[in-house]
C-alpha cells in the first residue's frame, strides 16, 4: 500500500514537469495553439445616417458593401419599421462605368456593387424622412 502512495506522489510532483500539463485551468481545449493562424474575431461596425424626405445620402465604397441591416420611416405621429411597405432606393455609379440609375431595396439587402472598384452610392428616400442603419463587408470579384 505504501509504495501505491509514493508512485501516486511522484507522479502528482513529476509528471508536470514532463510538459504534458502547462498548469491551465480545467475546461481549457487541448491542442496546440498556432500563432501563424489568428482567431478572426466579428468585430462588425455599424453606420447609421438620417435622411430627410427631400435630400439624399451619398457613400463612396471602394472595395466594400453595404447591408441595410434595419431601418425606419416616419409615420405622421411615429416611427415605424422599414419592411415590406416602404422601400429606400438607391442610385449606383462605378469607377470603370457600371452604373444602376434606381435600385429598390428593403431592410435586408445588399448593395450589388462591384467588388474591388470604386463606387459611388446615393440614398434617397421614398416620401418621408427614414433612419437606416447598415454594416460594411469587404467584397471581392468572382474569379
Amino acid at each position: 500500500m505504501r509504495k501505491d502512495q509514493i508512485f501516486v506522489l511522484l507522479l502528482v510532483v513529476l509528471l508536470p514537469l514532463t510538459g504534458c500539463f502547462d498548469g491551465g485551468g480545467i475546461g481549457e481545449a487541448e491542442g496546440a495553439q498556432d500563432s501563424s493562424n489568428p482567431v478572426q474575431e466579428n468585430n462588425e461596425i455599424l453606420y447609421s445616417v438620417h435622411i430627410e424626405s427631400d435630400s439624399s445620402h451619398s457613400v463612396t465604397l471602394n472595395g466594400t458593401t453595404l447591408k441595410m441591416e434595419s431601418g425606419y420611416w416616419e409615420g405622421s405621429d411615429d416611427w415605424r419599421p422599414i419592411g415590406s411597405v416602404l422601400k429606400v432606393y438607391y442610385s449606383i455609379d462605378c469607377s470603370d462605368g457600371y452604373q444602376i440609375g434606381k435600385l429598390w431595396a428593403f431592410a435586408g439587402d445588399t448593395i450589388p456593387v462591384k467588388g474591388g472598384i470604386e463606387c459611388i452610392v446615393e440614398i434617397f428616400p421614398q416620401n418621408s424622412n427614414i433612419a437606416l442603419i447598415y454594416s460594411e463587408a469587404v467584397l471581392l470579384p468572382l474569379q
